[in-house]
């Protein structure tokens, strides 16, 4: 793993694993290397980059062989780490890095095996497809829960190739090896972020409560989440429509001077903007595009 240095164009140093590093993730606090048959991760307290041995390793998290390849971390107050749990079935595993017991919560998010997944900024939802990818779920972290089910499409089953949540969590964006980038809407009330002091004071004051008697909500509550899950699914907000695609396309939400707009690379280096109408959504507008050129030389080996 090589540390790169932005500010004065260099390599700075590196650090040796014994498996082959498939993805790496980081935040301010937290870098996630994942390998061939495990995720490591490790705590950042210096600002000096040059290797991994003066950081403390805060946990090693078996993963089923490859599929450390689709985990995701974020959250700088609170980082949280996602992968697939299962190379058969559609699990997700979620940990809480800043908890010292590093518990693994379950989302049981689709039949089939995961093919991408990602949290919005503070780890509150976390979106996933499965490799079918006719229907993406968004849940909340915290209490495992399916807010929102998407239909992408039933044509045709593709490789979904990115997702990407907007700054304010209100729309998800999916890019796949086809043409189109679909837009989804978050409508209705998300989840807010808790500090570890806000979980606390709530669980005890949860716990004081006295118990109340069994009503018919209590009976409902149960299959919340199943029933949620059938209910059917929404179809895409707002779409956009690559003019060419490449083997890789991906694409983020970004506001541009108050407007909500879609940025997209391929993997044949050429990037286009498109603008979404937040109000009707529809067909975006490609307002920009252009070659991606590299000003910077990675001299690795």
């Amino acid at each position: 793993l090589h540390f790169y240095d932005a500010s004065i164009s260099s390599c700075t140093g590196k650090s040796h694993f014994p498996e082959r590093i498939l993805s790496v993730r980081s935040c301010s606090t937290v870098i996630a290397v994942g390998l061939e048959n495990e995720i490591q991760c490790f705590c950042i307290y210096m600002e000096n980059y040059e290797n991994l041995e003066s950081y403390i390793r805060v946990v090693k998290l078996p993963s089923p062989t490859s599929f450390s390849l689709l985990m995701d971390l974020t959250g700088e107050e609170r980082p949280h780490l996602a992968y697939p749990d299962s190379t058969t079935t559609g699990l997700v595993a979620v940990h809480d890095i800043c908890a010292w017991t590093h518990s693994k919560k379950l989302i049981n998010a689709h039949n089939h095996p995961i093919a991408a997944l990602r949290f919005n900024d503070d780890a509150t939802l976390l979106a996933t497809a499965s490799n079918i990818a006719t229907v993406i779920r968004v849940y909340a972290v915290r209490k495992q829960e399916c807010l929102f089910v998407f239909r992408r499409g039933l044509a045709r089953t593709v490789t979904v190739n990115s997702m990407a949540f907007s700054a304010d969590s209100r729309f998800l964006c999916l890019t796949s090896n086809t043409e189109t980038i679909h837009v989804f809407k978050l409508e209705g009330t998300l989840p807010k972020f808790l500090h570890l002091e806000d979980e606390l004071l709530q669980k005890s004051l949860e716990q004081s409560m006295p118990p109340q008697p069994v009503g018919w909500y209590d009976y409902l509550a149960g299959p919340t989440r199943a029933a949620t899950e059938y209910l059917a699914p929404a179809r895409d907000f707002a779409s956009a429509t690559l003019p060419e695609i490449g083997n890789v396309n991906i694409a983020c939400l970004k506001k541009i001077n108050g407007k909500l707009h879609i940025l997209a690379a391929i993997s044949s280096r050429k990037f286009f903007a498109f603008l979404v109408n937040e109000e009707e959504g529809g067909p975006c507008t490609l307002v920009n595009s252009g070659k991606l050129i590299s000003k910077v030389c990675f001299h690795l080996i």
